[in-house]
């Protein structure tokens, strides 16, 4: 191999290191057995919670031991500032209790897993 092709590939490898590090994704606790919005129930437990993004849906998966566990559709709301720790939202219906929201430390970012309802 030629010195540019090695730079190259180094490259690569130094970008995709980079950008794994950048992906969206944390540990969080889930205290209380709750669904997810309309969406799945989850047991209490921690689970890693990896965002997926794109132009048309965003989602969150929740995995715990490497295995999927919960796939669901939210909505991804810009705060002003940082989350100084990780916060789960809960709500109590008739239904049950329901994880509406969650923030993440260190992410401006909220995720809302249900529509509040109109005032």
């Amino acid at each position: 191999m030629n010195r540019k092709t090695i730079s190259r590939a180094l490259a690569t490898v130094v970008f995709a290191l980079a950008a794994a590090s950048l992906s969206w994704a944390h540990e969080v606790n889930i205290m209380y057995q709750a669904k997810l919005g309309n969406g799945p129930e989850l047991q209490p437990g921690t689970y890693r919670l990896e965002i997926v993004k794109s132009p048309e849906l965003s989602e969150a998966a929740f995995y715990r031991d490497g295995e999927l566990i919960a796939q669901v559709p939210i909505t991804i709301v810009a705060e002003s500032e940082k989350s100084s720790h990780t916060e789960v939202h809960y709500e109590s219906l008739d239904t049950g209790r329901v994880i509406n929201q969650i923030r993440v430390v260190g992410w401006k970012d909220r995720l809302v897993f249900r529509a509040q309802p109109a005032d």
